[in-house]
């Protein structure tokens, strides 16, 4: 569906009921954020690891700055294109640093809003509704490092009343099912819930289990796992403006 659908589907969900009886619910990783970045960085960290340096030296150095995309789902594409010829070993070791540090604190202050992002949410904040950011990262790992970068790029944060970010306490349950989980008893607090995801594997199942929650794809990059939604509300990772609404 085109952007003025999107647009006229907003428009009507802002002039609906009393703001405090809906809530708009945003995933963070590839929906409000462009995580390249943070890979990218931590790409560039791995090079410099003492095991890298000392056994594989100059595909260290292809490491190091290397392209990421933001069309890239992981580190596989990124690494294909380098064209770097090594052993299990080396890929292995990247990986290991890769997952260690992509789920955790220190890197989410590299992540970047995707154009238009910031100004999209604050448009709902400052109309009065509820804000909710529900995300597959961990409390344990990943709740810190969430704020931080939430409030350096501008988003509205907790403790703030009107805004909470929803994390996973327990790090092995699969996004689709925890997301799917969290949103049953949200469903019967709010009289509309409006929801933006980019993973065609969550939505397909908050459509079936949560049919009266309003998703909107985001159209960015995602697992692959599932084909993109059809007939579905979308829009691309640049947010369009609200002002005129």
């Amino acid at each position: 569906m085109k952007t003025t659908d999107v647009l006229r589907r907003i428009e009507e969900f802002l002039s609906s009921v009393s703001p405090k009886k809906k809530l708009v619910i945003f995933d963070l990783d590839s929906t409000l954020y462009d995580v390249s970045w943070r890979t990218k960085q931590i790409l560039n960290d791995c090079a410099n690891s003492s095991i890298l340096k000392s056994e594989f030296p100059e595909s260290a150095k292809k490491l190091k700055g290397l392209s990421v995309l933001s069309t890239d789902w992981g580190i596989k594409e990124a690494l294909i294109r380098s064209d770097i010829q090594e052993n299990l070993k080396f890929f292995d070791e990247v990986r290991k640093f890769w997952m260690e540090h992509f789920f955790a604190n220190r890197y989410l202050k590299y992540d970047r809003p995707y154009d238009g992002a910031v100004s999209f949410v604050q448009h709902f904040y400052s109309s009065g509704i509820p804000i909710a950011y529900l995300t597959g990262r961990d409390r344990k790992r990943m709740y810190e490092g969430s704020l931080y970068s939430l409030a350096q790029c501008g988003f509205p944060v907790p403790p703030d009343p009107q805004v909470q970010l929803i994390m996973k306490e327990d790090r092995e349950v699969s996004d689709a099912i925890y997301k799917r989980d969290r949103l049953r008893p949200i469903v019967d607090q709010y009289e509309e819930v409006l929801f933006f995801e980019n993973e065609p594997r969550i939505i397909e199942l908050v459509q079936r289990d949560c049919p009266s929650v309003n998703i909107v794809f985001v159209k960015s990059v995602h697992s692959g796992v599932r084909e993109d939604p059809e007939h579905l509300l979308r829009i691309d990772s640049r947010f369009p403006s609200l002002s005129h609404l």
